[in-house]
């Protein structure tokens, strides 16, 4: 049995398979940093779970995809969501832009990561575009310790606006191969300026129509 263990963790290892847990009702656990995220969804409602591993604190959010309410703990919190998309894509020099716009309220770095991923829209298009809970968790700690260090440090507190978007291009090549492209994180906190992170471009795949509004 003890050989049965070994070769199956020299095996992850070697794929670097991601050691995260799959529960019931699609519920995914990652840790990162300081922070484990439990993310569950049913048809009406999306939940993430944000548990401090040093303090074992534990926040919870809810967004109702029905009304778009969004609550910590049992609060209501402000919410705003739109989102253009493409009717199709283009060449890459003509690539068809999406953006996924959002305004929450920050408590902590590690709440506000949960609070943007448990909003449908937002987490649907992340997902889509292949950027994992792990990059974009990193995509929002970087934004955050820009601002948080320096001269911009008094626009973080507990309560301030954030706003932010997240983006991509959809491309298309003569080959027909598709991707999403120039995939990104923008936010700001209260009047601060824009801060973005890049998560680069998405592999090419094969596909005659990606995306279409009339899908």
């Amino acid at each position: 049995m003890k050989k049965i263990i070994m070769i199956v963790l020299s095996l992850l290892m070697i794929l670097n398979v991601p050691m995260s847990r799959v529960h019931a009702d699609n519920t995914v656990e990652q840790i990162l940093d300081n922070y484990t995220y439990e993310i569950f969804e049913n048809d009406e409602k999306r939940f993430v779970d944000v548990i401090n591993k040093e303090t074992k604190h534990v926040d919870y959010i809810i967004y109702d995809k029905t009304t778009g309410v969004l609550t910590i703990n049992g609060e209501v919190q402000d919410c705003v969501v739109t989102t253009t998309q493409p009717n199709g894509a283009r060449s890459v020099s003509n690539a068809a832009t999406c953006k996924t716009n959002f305004t929450v309220d920050f408590q902590t770095v590690g709440v506000l990561a949960g609070t943007i991923l448990a909003i449908a829209a937002v987490s649907a298009t992340v997902s889509a575009c292949g950027v994992s809970v792990a990059a974009f968790k990193t995509a929002v700690s970087d934004i955050h310790r820009r601002y948080a260090t320096g001269k911009l440090a008094s626009k973080v507190f507990s309560g301030a606006k954030v706003k932010g978007y997240f983006k991509y291009t959809l491309q298309r090549n003569s080959n027909g191969t598709s991707r999403y492209g120039n995939r990104s994180l923008t936010m700001k906190f209260g009047s601060g300026p824009n801060k973005s992170y890049s998560f680069g471009n998405g592999g090419w795949w094969s596909s005659t129509k990606p995306y279409s509004m009339d899908d």
